[in-house]
């Protein structure tokens, strides 16, 4: 094994175990928004697709709380920790997607991504085959439109020295999250169908990870902008990208509110 494929190794597993350590950090005591009145009968099955450097445990309190207001709920796990291929990791949804799709017993899921997750979904709904088994897909503080960073991509690339060597190091998610990247054009000039709905939640203001902040807003997909009312540490604490997964009770109940058709 070469030394750039060591030291992409090294960074992939920092970036997971730094993830980890903020996310144990911010898991609230208890059971994220208001429990609904009336549990939901039979919906169609809920997939949850987790975002950059995660694990299906990173979505652990949108899971409970779903399974106590009456969803069925399947949580993706990316094989790669949302570190590699995009296009790769929406192929292997397509298949977790066909084993809910057999075990439920129904012809459409409804996807809930986030961040770098709500790509993948878009993705394999899009340029994977998916759309025909999708009925919904919503995202949380995914970059729709792409991430800063192509100039400061491109001058690695072309620089001496150490410079291709840090672009190559950088997890492959992560060089194809930036804005005009092949991968973004090409799921940017993809057509939605009509049948698809597709809903992008995000903190309006900025959540201190994606940048540009206006990132997720998705031409033709609903917007739901979240701003946290209070002072300034209250609103960032709440409007951060980690707190919208896990202490945000607000984002989890517009999830909910969209996987009920409102």
């Amino acid at each position: 094994m070469g030394l750039v494929a060591l030291l992409a190794r090294l960074v992939q597993r920092l970036l997971v175990r730094w993830v980890r350590m903020v996310e144990a950090v911010l898991t609230p005591r208890h059971r994220l928004g208001r429990p609904l009145r009336n549990r939901v009968g039979t919906p169609l099955p809920v997939v949850l697709v987790p975002g950059f450097a995660n694990t299906r445990q990173s979505l652990r309190e949108w899971q409970d709380a779903l399974e106590a207001d009456g969803f069925s709920v399947f949580a993706y796990d990316d094989p790669w920790q949302g570190l590699g291929d995009i296009p790769a990791s929406a192929r292997h949804l397509d298949a977790y997607v066909d084993e809910v799709l057999a075990e439920s017993g129904q012809s459409e899921v409804m996807v809930v991504g986030y961040s770098l997750g709500g790509v993948i979904a878009r993705w394999w709904a899009l340029l994977s085959g998916g759309a025909g088994r999708c009925r919904l897909i919503v995202t949380v503080a995914s970059p729709h439109l792409g991430t800063v960073g192509a100039t400061v991509h491109g001058m690695l690339r072309r620089s001496r020295g150490m410079g291709p060597v840090l672009y190559d190091v950088l997890p492959e998610a992560r060089r194809q999250l930036v804005a005009g990247s092949d991968v973004m054009r090409r799921l940017g000039s993809a057509p939605q169908p009509d049948s698809l709905r597709i809903v992008s939640i995000y903190n309006p203001h900025g959540d201190g990870v994606i940048w540009p902040p206006r990132s997720p807003e998705l031409p033709g997909a609903e917007l739901v902008p979240v701003a946290h009312r209070g002072g300034r540490l209250r609103r960032r604490l709440l409007g951060n990208h980690y707190a919208l997964a896990h202490w945000n009770a607000e984002v989890y109940e517009r999830i909910r509110g969209a996987l009920l058709g409102l």
